[in-house]
């Protein structure tokens, strides 16, 4: 390992950062750029999506590619809190160090921006605007229409659970299924090859609410199993090490079983608890489980007390000692038990074209949820534009703006004024509003919020270590 101090070197990791930018800010708009992947394999492929593109990066030299990374960083944390953002949180943290603006100008003025934001935003009512988001995260016409033909028929409080395909064609099929936050306690229960998931189908499904630290108990619930022929999700508040132990070991030896953190925290445990009793089938198992790092999904058809149980939660609305904290709960919950899901298969002729296509997907499944939870703006950058306009930040806000035009070869007209919102695709003037031109709300604030907590991260670091060998991109595996 090298240790060099950073600032003989922070030209050179200013220079990194703003070429993994002005890579990934080319794609952003609908007059956005194509860009060329040449892999490691051999292989060429064009793509206009930003996640695709940001995933590509390694520059050759390591001080470089420190700046590239903590741009790649930035814009990956915020696709992991809103589903989308990459092009837009790219943008910004460029802008923040290409004006050189003082972090406390933007850190002063952030909580009023954010709030502006939230005060112009409009929940989704209709199809046509999922499809609007979707199309726009996606950069995909098609893509957009296919999101929006799943919530036609699935509705808006279901959720959409995607998966590489087998085929060329992205397709989908709608289930009756239940999804918890929650999922495995150790990434080593991740046994399908290239996913962070496993799927069991007719799981047996137990519930230890007991948190048995005795490894001898659950010995007895895997032979239980093993003679059933079944594979075995153990749920838990919490799993002493022995039995981690004794459990792993028998993945290892290709046993079928995933031990679950119970989802929820103190008393939600309990009903979250009465919930799954209610999806698992009279004999405790179920029709198929996927579980996930954070989450896991369950379907099953066979749902017999599940009614009775929807009736018993929405009756918890009205009780009076429901405190307000606790409706936002109940209603989660209910809207669950009542959920259908969508399981979308993306496909591709190659897995690149497959993996592309599922990251485009990824991105408008996440825009959609984003949008349906807290509403949506006026896209093309817009709506960050008008909330900066008179703060100390207010060139910050134009820059999304001003890179989707620069991206369609369009100059900003004289006299241009914030208001006139300009389609780069007929170069007109048009409310955007109206014609679905949008972006989900929570997608603009955190791409602005860790923009900017990277910049100052920037600013404020004076030493590196890094392995000089290392070519790899550390966030992405690439």
């Amino acid at each position: 390992m090298t240790t060099k101090e950073l600032t003989d070197n922070k030209e050179k990791v200013i220079s990194g950062l703003k070429k993994a930018a002005e890579v990934v800010a080319s794609t952003m708009g609908a007059g956005g750029n194509t860009v060329a992947i040449f892999d490691n394999l051999g292989e060429l492929r064009f793509t206009k999506d930003g996640v695709s593109v940001a995933k590509s990066i390694a520059l050759e030299d390591e001080i470089e590619n420190i700046g590239a990374q903590l741009l790649i960083n930035s814009a990956n944390k915020t696709v992991e809190e809103v589903g989308d953002g990459t092009t837009t949180t790219s943008v910004l943290l460029k802008e923040m160090v290409d004006s050189g603006i003082p972090v406390e100008d933007i850190e002063e003025n952030l909580a009023e921006v954010i709030l502006r934001l939230a005060k112009s935003s409009t929940k989704i009512t209709t199809v046509d605007e999922i499809e609007a988001i979707a199309t726009i995260a996606s950069n995909s016409t098609r893509l957009g229409r296919l999101l929006a033909e799943i919530y036609r028929e699935v509705g808006f409080d279901a959720f959409v659970n995607l998966n590489y395909g087998v085929s060329a064609k992205t397709e989908y099929v709608v289930k009756q299924g239940f999804e918890f936050n929650s999922g495995y306690i150790s990434p080593r229960f991740a046994t399908e090859r290239g996913k962070d998931t496993v799927t069991f189908n007719n799981a047996l499904i137990v519930i230890d609410e007991k948190k048995s630290s005795d490894p001898d108990s659950y010995v007895k619930i895997m032979e239980t199993a093993s003679s059933k022929k079944k594979p075995l999700v153990i749920i838990s508040p919490e799993f002493s090490s022995s039995v981690i132990r004794l459990v792993l070991h028998n993945v290892q030896n290709n046993f079928p079983i995933c031990l679950v953190k119970a989802p929820g925290f103190g008393k939600q445990v309990d009903e979250n608890y009465e919930d799954l009793r209610a999806i698992v089938s009279e004999d405790g198992t179920v029709d198929e489980i996927v579980i996930g790092p954070t989450s896991f999904t369950i379907y099953n058809e066979d749902c017999s007390n599940l009614e009775e149980r929807i009736k018993t939660v929405a009756s918890q609305l009205n009780a009076s000692y429901i405190e307000e904290h606790d409706h936002f709960f109940i209603n989660n919950r209910l809207n669950k038990l009542k959920g259908t899901t969508a399981i979308l298969y993306a496909g591709g002729i190659t897995e690149k074209n497959m993996k592309e296509e599922y990251d485009r997907l990824e991105d408008a499944i996440g825009a959609v949820k984003a949008a349906l939870a807290s509403g949506y703006v006026r896209g093309g950058g817009y709506a960050l534009m008008n909330a900066t306009s008179d703060t100390k930040i207010s060139k910050l806000g134009t820059a999304p703006f001003r890179q989707i035009l620069a991206n369609a070869g369009i100059s900003i007209p004289k006299g241009y004024a914030p208001g006139k919102e300009i389609n780069v695709k007929t170069n007109k003037e048009e409310d955007f509003l109206k014609t679905g031109i949008i972006d989900p709300v929570d997608v603009v604030i955190q791409a602005l919020v860790n923009a900017t907590a990277s910049y100052r991260l920037l600013n404020e670091t004076k030493y590196i270590i890094y392995n000089e060998q290392s070519q790899k991109n550390p966030l992405f595996g690439g």
